[in-house]
């Protein structure tokens, strides 16, 4: 009884700090706003604008409708917390009734630590931790700041991303843990620990299927087709030895066009006076297609 009582209480700690935070946040934003149209108003009060008093009506009216769009954007954001909130709780009253029918054991509502899987980049990040309250959003937060330390950060995490949590249970004869068969496809506002009936046990793996795009899945790009400004565009160029010493190899050119070859820096962080990169003006390069 104390464990759901206990975890109750976090839930609901959680579910007050992020409804006070987002009350913060859109009191800031009204306050800055409100400041401008004051501005705004002030300005043409002291103007000889002939229709000085038609924009100040109409200055008046996006004042009133930015103060109900605000407050709009408020309670729609309150209530799907308010949703997540209850949605969780429904299903901890659930999992207490089963304990009290004597379905289920009481389960021990503490930190859960997972591998999480990306299959798409063949990268498993170990040992991430999550908190009894957290849900895919704090997953999705410690997946990017897990990546950034691996310097291979995620270019976009969309949408369409899907969380399939595989509980581990029992073990092999090797005495290793054995994922069970089917998967279990995490909801987007309930605590994960709450979306597995007992809760995953520890080292379970999430898989991210689809919408994540890293850094290195982009296309890479020679120097030559970046946006180009004089005096402020920097590139280090390099020489590659093999090709008859070559100069002026951007570096992405280098890793990809030459790699394997012989090379060396030739001019480090430099501002070129235009978008330079031999390898491109030799008809070298693999990355820019030339006709």
């Amino acid at each position: 009884m104390a464990s759901y009582q206990t975890y109750y209480k976090q839930l609901e700690e959680k579910f007050e700090k992020q409804r006070a935070d987002l009350r913060d946040r859109l009191v800031i934003e009204l306050t800055e706003k409100k400041m401008a149209s004051e501005q705004n108003l002030r300005k043409l009060k002291g103007s000889n604008d002939k229709e000085k008093d038609k924009k100040i009506e109409e200055e008046k009216e996006k004042a009133i409708q930015m103060v109900a769009e605000l407050t709009a954007k408020c309670n729609t954001e309150v209530s799907a917390l308010q949703e997540e909130f209850d949605l969780s709780t429904k299903l901890l009253v659930e999992a207490y009734e089963k304990y009290l029918q004597g379905i289920d054991s009481s389960p021990k509502f503490l930190n859960l630590t997972v591998n999480v899987s990306l299959p798409k980049q063949q990268i498993t990040l170990k040992s991430i931790v999550l908190k009894p309250t957290d849900t895919t959003t704090e997953l999705k937060q410690k997946i990017e700041e897990r990546l950034v330390l691996l310097k291979n950060p995620i270019s976009d995490f969309g949408k369409d991303a899907v969380f399939i949590l595989h509980p581990l249970f029992g073990s092999d004869e090797k005495g290793k843990g054995k994922e069970e068969d089917s998967a279990i496809y995490l909801k987007e506002k309930v605590a994960i620990v709450l979306c597995s009936d007992p809760p995953p046990p520890q080292g379970s793996t999430i898989s991210v299927m689809g919408g994540v795009t890293l850094e290195s899945d982009k296309p890479k790009q020679c120097f030559t087709q970046l946006p180009f400004e004089k005096g402020k565009s920097q590139c280090s160029y390099y020489t590659c030895l093999t090709c008859k010493k070559m100069n002026w190899i951007c570096a992405t050119c280098v890793d990809v066009c030459h790699k394997g070859h012989e090379t060396k820096p030739y001019i480090l962080d430099h501002k070129p006076n235009w978008a330079c990169c031999y390898c491109v003006k030799m008809k070298k390069c693999t990355i820019v297609k030339k006709k």
